[in-house]
């Protein structure tokens, strides 16, 4: 009987672990992958891939996902074109952990950090598709965040 417990205790931990190591989707992000017709598990992988901080550029399927994704958001429109003010409001309340903070710096990027990265991404020529110009975008603010990050230090 013992046994029997503890089996249902360690399947129960097993649940609970791989519910956790899941990514947790957003509502858009799931409207996106099902409008498109993309498997969860491959934009997961992508974004979870460790191996570097930035999107894949030339990856159709997940530049489809990011237009989608950020026209949802309302940080680009349909034709393509980047709302910088909406980005701007979107980056700055995400933790510095993910832009080259310590581990546990949950403190968000703030203002003048999220607009001086933004802004200074801008000028970047657009991408062949619409999806391609958000994951440069992405990439590029995220790029200068870090560093930012990373000299104030």
């Amino acid at each position: 009987n013992m046994v029997l417990i503890i089996r249902y205790f360690l399947l129960f931990c097993a649940i609970i672990y791989f519910n956790e190591a899941k990514k947790e989707f957003s509502p858009p992000e799931i409207v996106c992958m099902d409008n498109l017709k993309i498997d969860k598990n491959y934009i997961e992988a992508i974004i979870e891939d460790n191996s570097t901080q930035f999107l894949p550029e030339n990856d159709e399927v997940f530049n489809k996902f990011l237009h989608c994704f950020f026209v949802a958001r309302n940080l680009q429109d349909e034709n393509g074109e980047l709302k910088y003010e909406n980005i701007i409001n979107h980056v700055k309340q995400l933790p510095r952990k993910y832009f080259g903070g310590e581990k546990n710096d949950e403190a968000p990027v703030g203002l003048p950090i999220a607009t001086e990265a933004t802004l200074s991404c801008k000028n970047l020529p657009r991408g062949d598709t619409y999806g391609k110009t958000a994951v440069q975008a992405q990439n590029c603010i995220d790029r200068k965040m870090t560093e930012l990050i990373q000299e104030g230090q």
